[in-house]
């Protein structure tokens, strides 16, 4: 079983529709999905749409429950509310289950990738790792700038694709 997490608004409801698609029509197994959504209500069209023409899938949707939390710095940034949501996947996602694969919305599958899924998991678990990213290179001068702009001067990883041993 494949366990895959979720997190964004309803201004990504069609990017998150066509991740998920992308991901079901090229893997061979059971999934479970869980979604943390802003206001989950505006994506049960999607969730009805994908459970009705994937069999092998199985969407758990949640909304987010903003109690006594204060996200910053999200006035005219690259970043929105939803982007915070990854930091409460203990709310959301089942403590019963070993590992997960986080996603962001935007990500699109083209090849079956879940070889590489369970080969990043059975070395973690190895290697007792709890979250594994891949380090992003880049030779983009604009993009080194808007590292730099953030504070990130060296190592940097993407968040949008975060393998977590939950165990």
């Amino acid at each position: 079983m494949l366990n895959i997490v979720y997190a964004f608004d309803e201004n990504y409801n069609k990017q998150a529709f066509v991740s998920i698609c992308s991901l079901i029509e090229k893997i061979n197994v059971n999934c479970n999905i869980f979604i943390i959504h802003h206001k989950s209500s505006t994506f049960e069209t999607y969730k009805n749409k994908i459970e009705k023409t994937f069999k092998n899938v199985k969407i758990n949707l949640y909304t987010f429950k903003k109690e006594n939390v204060h996200f910053p710095n999200l006035e005219k940034a690259h970043v929105s509310e939803a982007t915070y949501y990854r930091l409460f996947f203990d709310k959301y996602v089942p403590t019963n289950i070993e590992n997960f694969l986080y996603l962001d919305a935007d990500v699109i599958c083209m090849n079956n990738p879940i070889n590489k899924i369970q080969n990043i998991f059975i070395s973690m678990d190895k290697e007792g790792f709890e979250v594994a990213a891949r380090k992003e290179d880049s030779l983009d001068p604009d993009d080194i700038e808007n590292r730099e702009t953030i504070g990130v001067t060296n190592d940097y990883f993407n968040a949008g694709v975060l393998f977590v041993n939950y165990k």
